[in-house]
């Protein structure tokens, strides 16, 4: 009886071993994948932190960078989202909501996403790099001399 049993566990751990190093693997071969590194990473986030800030703008929350920090959005990863919102035309810059010619989600989701296609097929993502906002952290984060 508890020599099936642990046969039996014996088998499960060797089994899941074998399993993990096949994933391991794979993982492995996905990190070497353009899309999934460097500049194609960034697009990728960018598009799904794009989409959530979309919902969050549908849902009626707020938009701006404080905002997305408190739903737990990262500042980095919130400029790079905007910076693809304001490429796909979807964010007014002078209002910095969404512009009027969005009227429901679907079709400010579609823009978005062809902008993204459209950037990884070129494998530029310069309209995102010019758009990115630039601010100064204040406090010893930015550098300054505190004599």
């Amino acid at each position: 009886m508890i020599d099936d049993a642990l046969e039996r566990a014996t088998r499960l751990v060797a089994r899941m071993a074998a399993e993990n190093r096949l994933l391991r693997a794979e993982n492995r071969k996905l990190r070497r994948l353009a899309i999934n590194r460097g500049r194609g990473r960034t697009l990728s986030y960018a598009l799904a932190d794009a989409r959530a800030m979309l919902t969050w703008r549908w849902s009626g929350l707020s938009i701006s960078r404080r905002a997305c920090e408190s739903y737990g959005m990262p500042a980095r990863r919130w400029e790079w989202a905007r910076a693809l919102l304001l490429a796909a035309r979807v964010l007014d810059v002078a209002t910095n909501d969404v512009a009027s010619g969005y009227d429901d989600i679907d079709h400010a989701v579609a823009a978005i996403e062809r902008t993204a296609e459209r950037m990884a097929q070129a494998g530029d993502i310069s309209g995102l790099l010019m758009r990115r906002r630039r601010y100064v952290a204040s406090g010893a984060a930015s550098g300054a001399a505190s004599d």
